[in-house]
């Protein structure tokens, strides 16, 4: 996974797409991020002695990032670009790519 944390992605599929969030946490085990402003749900709070009135808590909830995040960009006004990766000469090693937003396909 080449997403890093304060990357700023733009979500492709899902009720959020479109959205552009910058990245919060990254979890590399289940291949999932924590943007910004996206996949909100809330937690409903009872109430408590700490909290006696109870509530709705908004926050953010990890999408997938193989499938939902596909795209990067450096800021929340550049164009994104997509990310795929490309073998370096005489090593096994591969980087990550940056495709220009006008060879992007539309899914």
């Amino acid at each position: 996974m080449y997403i890093r944390k304060d990357d700023v992605v733009e979500v492709v599929t899902g009720d959020d797409k479109g959205t552009r969030g910058k990245v919060l946490k990254v979890l590399r085990g289940r291949d999932q991020v924590v943007v910004e402003g996206v996949n909100r749900v809330y937690r409903h709070l009872k109430p408590s002695r700490r909290n006696p009135q109870g509530g709705r808590l908004s926050k953010e909830m990890p999408v997938d990032a193989m499938l939902s995040i596909c795209s990067r960009g450096t800021t929340s006004d550049a164009p994104s670009a997509r990310l795929s990766t490309r073998a370096v000469e005489d090593s096994p090693a591969m980087i990550p790519v940056r495709t220009r937003p006008s060879s992007v396909a539309t899914l």
